[in-house]
């Protein structure tokens, strides 16, 4: 007997998760050129300068600065409490070193250790134009650094901004999201991930990513199983097993590792005009 063809909405259903496994940003170790680490202290025996990513202290700084040809990327231990004059410091190394620089991650969600600002992180967007970037435990940033680093940012495909467990964000979804109808806001962005931000509202993200359907949005605190993702007006769940993308873990300057699992899809329709439908 022939075989019956497949449910239309099933076979919707599963080209919608592959399309989602398929095109999810991948979070691997930065690798693209000269890469230094700052730690909260110096460490006994810095790593030497031929390493991949040596690690001096802040006060080292101009030394760190100086000895590499040009850095690509800067980290900061998460146990280092990043301040607004630390991005400024990077700032005033001038136009060449910004728009070199190609990787920035700063923060701990669980020690809320990017004691940042709105000001300073909007004048670092202006002046390194190349970034992919990631604040954790930044909960006075507010949705006009988000903006900024969208709009400032043209290679932008990854940004991190996130509060911390003790202290929710201020990103509410404000300038940003009306920009969702604007073609070139945001039309390299494939990942945005908001962990710990108290006034966000769910159905809002849900409906952004509707008009910006590449962009996959995390949302939510993790710490409580509390984790939502967002991407092609759907939210998606992820397999028990699979946790996904986690906030840094003190101690650690790196991202999670490579995403590459499929979700599954909850579909959730929308009008012409962003407005859920009942």
């Amino acid at each position: 007997m022939p075989k019956k063809p497949a449910n239309r909405a099933v076979k919707r259903q599963r080209e919608a998760e592959e399309g989602f496994s398929n095109c999810r940003y991948h979070l691997d170790p930065y690798n693209g050129g000269e890469a230094i680490t700052f730690a909260k202290t110096s460490p006994l025996e810095n790593t030497p300068l031929t390493s991949s990513r040596p690690i001096f202290s802040w006060e080292e700084h101009n030394f760190a600065f100086q000895a590499a040809t040009r850095i690509r990327s800067i980290r900061f231990e998460a146990t280092f409490n990043v301040q607004d004059h630390h991005l400024d410091t990077i700032v005033n190394l001038g136009r060449q070193f910004g728009n070199d620089l190609e990787d920035f991650h700063v923060g701990s969600c669980e020690l809320g250790t990017a004691s940042i600002t709105d000001c300073p992180a909007t004048r670092f967007a202006s002046a390194c134009p190349n970034l992919q970037v990631s604040f954790e435990g930044a909960s006075a940033l507010s949705d006009a650094t988000l903006s900024e680093f969208v709009n400032d940012c043209p290679n932008l495909r990854y940004i991190n901004i996130s509060g911390s467990t003790t202290c929710l964000g201020r990103i509410q979804g404000g300038s940003w999201i009306q920009q969702k109808r604007d073609p070139s806001f945001g039309q390299n962005l494939q990942k945005m991930t908001l962990y710990y931000q108290g006034p966000l509202k769910f159905p809002t993200i849900q409906m952004f990513t509707k008009f910006k359907p590449s962009i996959e949005i995390r949302v939510g605190t993790p710490s409580h199983n509390d984790l939502k993702i967002f991407w092609s007006g759907s939210e998606v769940h992820e397999d028990a097993q699979n946790d996904g993308e986690e906030p840094s873990r003190p101690g650690s300057d790196s991202p999670s590792g490579t995403e590459n699992r499929r979700g599954r899809l909850n579909k959730v329709e929308f009008s012409d005009d962003g407005q859920l439908e009942e």
